[in-house]
């Protein structure tokens, strides 16, 4: 009996629900239906593909190598060849987000009045998902093409400025640094747009909030003020974004008095930790480029940040080599320090070298030979490095 009651109360349930989903039709804009594909879009597609993007750009990270040698790029972005091997998690997380496109987009069929509506919350940023999936794949064509799709299609929604920024970051990849420019700096000024027109839409609510005695009143402004034209909001960390992309675009065009200027306010605004210390040791590398002294001072800053031994350890050469003050006494210590850590034995040539730098800048020139020809000595397997010291004997 049990076992009767149990198999109709599931069959009453496998009912309902196909009843449910049945009536969760795309063409019907009611609570239930935007629920329902809502949470499906989300979850089925944006969500899912999201954590597929996310894990393997992780673990293209982790497995790339900096080349310290010269500025490293603000963007750990995978080159032709490495792009290769980000095929499939991207064609997986992009089919993803067009099945659910396809199935819960509402209303389906967009014509008429409904040709620009969208009840479903999440299907843009399906969209957006398959854009930056295009990115990741260097298929920039494509991925401009979801961008500017996104731009036309829902100008009221938030969306519409990230999908102008990474339109401008397809952009800086294809060098077409004019229009990229552009478009950052038109965000910017739209930032600033926004946040007056919001200040003074607070502004003005405080003055009939102190006038308004009587709650008729109130019923009708707040009437009024619900017909309000619905505008997009600017994304609360977009701003932290652009500024460092406007950096990346600068530093490719060798305009780094520019590029200091958006990296220093790239790197006032919030971060991640480990990204602002890149930020960091990347303004110190312009510096360094440049031969200003503030370059040792934010390597020095970059050490005591805590990043990763091999950004520490360069961040603790690359102070050395930027140092010109008269009292080398405290570096070139460290630098001693570091040639009795095994943990340095391959980096030998380049902490030799430095020392080297040092000896030749207080004019000790025999003992800066010496540093050379071992530095020349050490390097074994940093071709770049016996060059330089190489050449520098020379």
């Amino acid at each position: 009996m049990q076992k009767i009651l149990k198999n109709s109360l599931l069959f009453s349930f496998s009912v309902g629900l196909a009843v449910f989903l049945s009536n969760c039709s795309t063409e019907k804009d009611a609570f239930l239906n935007r629920t329902y594909h809502n949470v499906t879009a989300k979850y089925n597609g944006y969500f899912n593909a999201n954590e597929i993007i996310n894990e393997a750009l992780l673990q293209h990270i982790a497995s790339r190598e900096e080349n310290y040698y010269k500025i490293i790029p603000i963007y750990q972005y995978p080159n032709p060849d490495e792009s290769k091997g980000l095929y499939s998690e991207m064609d997986t997380a992009a089919a993803k987000c067009e099945l659910v496109i396809g199935r819960h987009s509402m209303p389906s069929k967009k014509t008429g009045r409904n040709s620009n509506a969208e009840w479903c919350n999440w299907i843009d940023d399906n969209w957006m998902t398959i854009g930056w999936s295009q990115f990741y794949k260097r298929d920039y064509e494509s991925a401009i093409e979801k961008f500017e799709y996104i731009e036309k299609q829902y100008k009221k929604n938030d969306l519409v400025f990230t999908a102008s920024f990474w339109k401008a970051k397809t952009l800086i990849e294809i060098e077409d640094y004019f229009t990229a420019e552009e478009i950052l700096l038109e965000l910017i000024n739209k930032k600033k747009e926004l946040d007056e027109l919001e200040q003074a839409k607070k502004n003005k609510l405080q003055v009939i909030k102190e006038n308004l005695t009587s709650k008729k009143k109130k019923r009708k402004k707040n009437s009024k003020d619900a017909k309000e034209e619905k505008i997009a909001l600017f994304p609360k960390n977009l701003e932290n974004q652009i500024y460092p992309s406007l950096a990346d675009l600068y530093i490719r065009t060798k305009e780094y008095d520019k590029a200091i200027e958006m990296l220093n306010k790239a790197i006032s605004l919030k971060q991640k930790r480990a990204f602002k210390t890149r930020l960091i040791f990347i303004l110190a590398q312009v510096y360094h480029e440049l031969k200003n002294n503030a370059a040792s001072a934010l390597y020095a800053e970059v050490v005591k940040r805590n990043p990763d031994y091999e950004m520490a350890f360069q961040a603790k050469i690359n102070r050395a080599l930027a140092f010109s003050g008269a009292d080398n006494k405290s570096i070139k210590n460290q630098l001693l320090k570091m040639l009795k850590d095994d943990k340095n034995i391959e980096y030998y040539d380049q902490i030799y070298y430095a020392l080297a730098e040092i000896a030749l800048k207080e004019k000790q020139r025999q003992k800066g030979i010496d540093y050379l020809e071992l530095s020349i000595a050490s390097s074994n397997s940093n071709a770049f490095q016996k060059t330089t010291s190489l050449i520098r004997l020379a």
